[in-house]
């Protein structure tokens, strides 16, 4: 590890504080985001040519800039729009933002680590703050108001707090503050550090992104199946803390939060239909799902091009059946599996399936103690890109940067572990 009383580069250190601090650049929406990780791009680029840092070593980077070269290559010879070529072009922020999280955790010093994750830790103590007095009396500390609600601004189901216009507060504490959760882990031995997933996970709920619950829920039943001795002690205080939890949630939560997860889907299903499958083609999502796959089949060797869904889906808009005013077209499929495959088709994703098949077999690979914060992390990567469930489009600005933020935070902390482990030794 680096001692910061050692001279080391300016742009280093700036960098440490731009990947640390990252988590608070998503609350500026994308023009700023996108300018950050222009910046954490050039940093890291120039910073790796002079530590000399060779990133492309790895086979999982190696596959990564094969899987974004090969979108602009398909861009190019698509002859899309120069927009979209451009766009294209610009997803390399997102290997470099991965390789940047990765060469920070890889050399930053421990004290310096856990210094400046302290001040980040209050903008997130913030931003929870912020988004209870949004939930609790109707409007946050700006005075931004809960959406989907009654005309009178009542009666709301989606809570975003700081977050305004962009339903996107559970999306972010399922992923960007749960990773920083198992920092806290790596860096702090406090039991209490184990109580943060139901935190997070009753913040997820409250929030009414059932997508994002789901993903809490399955992140918070890995971790605790993971650590906890199962003898009759530990069962009874786990059943306990859950009776208490549901019935806290049951008691404070509004009906319409509950009515959310319960018969507001409930409704989306049409059991009329002659099988399951029929029923589900016929939700908001079946929609999607189903024009993506007659989509994926017109072209499915080489795929249709960067964010081809909005303009393909239209193909299949006539095919509609008029379910309580549901669309085929979305601006993308709301699973980046099914969107990874639109845009690059069978062999875009088989790019993509192998970058993930080597970051895991790097982490085993690096994994000869069997430390059970690594093996936690194995199994969130998993998870995460595995888990069936809507989700945002890998290719924007928002969606794609807490995806490749977690996944280089994630691998990124495996470093930190090895370091640790080694300075130990």
């Amino acid at each position: 590890m680096i001692n910061l009383k050692k001279k080391i580069n300016p742009l280093e250190t700036i960098l440490y504080y731009l990947v640390i601090f990252f988590p608070v650049f998503f609350l500026l929406r994308s023009f700023v985001l996108n300018f950050m990780l222009i910046i954490i791009s050039l940093i890291f680029l120039f910073l790796s040519f002079k530590v000399k840092y060779n990133f492309l070593q790895k086979k999982y980077n190696i596959f990564l800039l094969i899987f974004f070269s090969y979108i602009i290559l398909l861009n190019l010879i698509l002859n899309q729009n120069n927009e979209d070529l451009i766009k294209s072009f610009f997803l390399l922020k997102f290997f470099f933002l991965f390789n940047s999280i990765i060469f920070v955790y890889s050399r930053i010093d421990k004290k310096f680590l856990i210094k400046n994750l302290n001040y980040l830790l209050i903008s997130i103590l913030i931003i929870s703050i912020d988004f209870f007095t949004q939930y609790i009396i109707g409007h946050n500390l700006l005075g931004f108001k809960p959406h989907h609600c009654d005309l009178n601004f009542e009666n709301c189901q989606r809570y975003s707090g700081l977050f305004g216009s962009e339903l996107v507060l559970g999306g972010y504490f399922s992923t960007i503050i749960f990773s920083l959760f198992l920092l806290l882990k790596i860096l702090k031995k406090n039991s209490y550090i184990n109580l943060l997933p139901i935190f997070i996970l009753i913040i997820v709920f409250l929030s009414g992104e059932r997508s994002a619950f789901l993903l809490s829920f399955i992140f918070l039943i890995t971790f605790y199946l993971l650590i906890i001795k199962f003898n009759m002690r530990n069962i009874i205080s786990i059943f306990f803390i859950i009776s208490i939890l549901i019935t806290s949630i049951n008691f404070l939560a509004k009906d319409t939060t509950k009515a959310r997860y319960y018969s507001d889907i409930k409704s989306l299903l049409n059991f009329d239909q002659p099988s399951l499958i029929e029923t589900l083609k016929l939700t908001p999502w079946g929609l999607h799902y189903d024009a993506s796959i007659s989509i994926i089949l017109d072209k499915p060797l080489f795929g249709n091009g960067l964010k081809s869904f909005r303009v393909k889906c239209k193909k299949y808009e006539v095919e509609e059946k008029e379910i309580k005013g549901y669309r085929v077209c979305s601006t993308h499929p709301h699973n980046f599996h099914l969107e990874i495959l639109i845009d690059t088709g069978l062999l875009g994703y088989l790019l993509f399936l192998m970058f993930v098949f080597y970051i895991i077999k790097d982490l085993k690979k690096e994994n000869i103690n069997k430390n059970l914060m690594i093996n936690f992390i194995i199994f969130f990567i998993i998870i995460f890109i595995f888990l069936p469930r809507p989700t945002g489009s890998v290719f924007s600005t928002f969606f794609g940067a807490i995806f490749w933020y977690f996944l280089g935070s994630l691998f990124g902390y495996s470093k930190l572990i090895k370091s640790e482990i080694k300075n130990f030794k």
